[in-house]
């Protein structure tokens, strides 16, 4: 029986086991622990705060009329000004479509990804073609990229009938040579058709020029007339 309790014993001690610094120190702390559970009981017994008397006077005005505040109608005063613009139904901003042929540098300015360079390239082409029939023709511009025509797309026309037409069977070299669809070489062979054969009567006539197929004449054909001169 002794031997278990003498096992009991150095099991405790093993585990519950401090040194003499450090029951020196709980010692400490329990007498913090006192010290201050004291203080705090002894300032809630000795100090009671007074309470401030606080005395509230209505004063009723006997101008007042009595009725309850869910009888009376209140309503808003605004100005005759204000009241119209209250009356007013909202406007809808509609923006117009801006037409290529006719805009300036502002306009295409104010356009989004139209910055001042691509703008005055815009009508510097645009001078140089005599117009513009077709949207498809801004990409051939210079650091216009397509994807712009999709964040231009409802914003943006272009009125054919503005178009510049060259007379074909009127107009000299040095002016054919000037647009950028037929350059030197096309327009020398316009004119050499034309001394040869005679003026144009219709786009049929330019088939039968050497190396200038359908595609290439359903590109130029916009920007020429085949009237005959007298």
């Amino acid at each position: 029986m002794n031997g278990i309790k003498i096992q009991i014993r150095k099991w405790i001690e093993s585990y519950f086991y401090f040194s003499r610094l450090e029951k020196s120190g709980i010692l400490v702390l329990l007498i913090l622990i006192f010290i201050i559970q004291a203080a705090r009981l002894g300032v809630a017994f000795f100090y009671q705060p007074n309470p401030i008397p606080i005395s509230i006077t209505i004063i009723q005005n006997p101008t007042i009329s009595s009725i309850p505040f869910r009888e009376k109608k209140m309503a808003p005063s605004f100005s005759d000004s204000t009241q119209k613009q209250l009356n007013q139904k909202p406007k809808v901003q509609r923006f117009a479509v801006l037409e290529l042929n006719s805009a300036d540098s502002q306009e295409l300015v104010a356009l989004y990804r139209i910055g001042p360079g691509l703008a005055s390239k815009i009508i510097k082409y645009r001078k140089q073609l005599g117009g513009f029939y077709s949207l498809e023709q801004l990409p051939e511009i210079y650091g216009f990229q397509e994807d712009i025509l999709f964040d231009l797309e409802g914003k943006i026309r272009v009125d054919a009938s503005l178009v510049r037409k060259i007379a074909i069977n009127k107009a000299e070299f040095d002016e054919l040579k000037t647009h950028p669809y037929l350059k030197f070489s096309l327009s020398r062979q316009l004119i050499a058709y034309r001394k040869q054969h005679g003026p144009y009567s219709s786009r049929n006539d330019l088939l039968k020029l050497k190396n200038l197929n359908d595609s290439i004449i359903r590109k130029i054909e916009p920007y020429l007339s085949f009237e005959i001169q007298p």
